[in-house]
């Protein structure tokens, strides 16, 4: 009783911030897209463009997959067809990591200093 009053037990008192994350109600006290990204010029700015590089990445690995297909169908280079394969694993991966990325801009709290 040092700093003049009881600690309140009440369980409406602080929402459970893990519940609230893992969808099961209350406020998410980690949600920084309400909180600031979707406001934020900049973070806004640079959110939509890493989202263009990502759906662009996905867009030519499934191009490069499906030319690598049809190239195994009508010819027999296999340099090619590993060359596009590869290529094709490499985007998927690098739209995947970007896509955990862009994540960021939903959970965490960024500074502009």
């Amino acid at each position: 009783r040092k700093a003049g009053g009881d600690i309140t037990w009440d369980p409406t008192y602080r929402e459970d911030p893990i519940a609230a994350s893992s969808g099961g109600g209350g406020v998410d006290i980690f949600d920084m897209w309400d909180a600031h990204t979707k406001n934020c010029r900049y973070c806004l700015t640079v959110y939509r463009r890493l989202e263009l590089v990502r759906k662009s990445f996905l867009f030519l690995s499934y191009g490069l997959l499906v030319s690598a297909i049809l190239v195994a169908k009508q010819s027999q280079q296999q340099h090619f067809l590993k060359t596009r394969l590869a290529a094709s694993v490499l985007l998927l991966a690098m739209g995947k990591l970007l896509g955990k990325f862009n994540g960021l801009f939903r959970r965490y709290e960024t500074s502009h200093t």
